[in-house]
């Protein structure tokens, strides 16, 4: 395979792996102005920073249009609270494959590199985790939706001592879901 076709393919995985993560947060969205009319839960989604580069302007359709740049990183997914007032953090993924997920998180608790789960996103996981928050990950993965939350995660790689979580796996540590209702936890 050459050089060019190589990048294209990765190129394609890329995009293909962006819109599925895109779907499962769709998704999620939609979810949460479920529990929104309930007055159960309100929850939004959080940007990725972005700073502004010149002037706004307006398109013919009405939109206001302007070049910008990622200015920041962008820790977990999904931030809110309960009714009753307790936080709520959130962090989406999806894995499209058939065998092991990468979690990310090495046993001794720390985010590695190339993981799904990189340092920021699972630093405030854990940080809402020790402060009694509702900290999960929503899974997509091997035909079902998973809530993962951080003491699972962290007991399954202490336990077997790698990263990775594999199908079988997946249901000891994770509460299956009906599509992505996580509600309640």
């Amino acid at each position: 395979m050459s050089t060019t076709t190589r990048a294209a393919t990765r190129a394609a995985t890329g995009r293909a792996a962006r819109a599925d993560g895109e779907s499962l947060e769709e998704w999620l969205d939609s979810y949460h102005m479920t529990l929104a009319r309930a007055r159960v839960a309100w929850v939004r989604r959080v940007g990725t920073p972005v700073s502004v580069l010149g002037p706004v302007s307006v398109d013919r359709r009405g939109r206001h249009i302007f070049r910008a740049a990622f200015s920041g990183y962008q820790g977990a997914d999904f931030t809110g609270h309960t009714s009753c007032g307790r936080h709520i953090v959130l962090e989406a993924k999806h894995h499209g494959g058939d065998g092991s997920w990468d979690c990310g998180i090495s046993p001794d608790g720390r985010a590695a590199e190339g993981g799904a789960l990189d340092d920021r996103q699972w630093s405030e996981l854990v940080r809402a985790h020790g402060q009694g928050c509702l900290a999960m990950v929503i899974l997509r993965a091997w035909g079902s939706c998973w809530a993962l939350d951080v003491e699972a995660i962290l007991g399954h790689v202490r336990r077997v001592q790698r990263r990775t979580i594999q199908p079988g796996e997946i249901a000891t540590i994770g509460r299956r879901l009906r599509g992505v209702e996580w509600w309640p936890a």
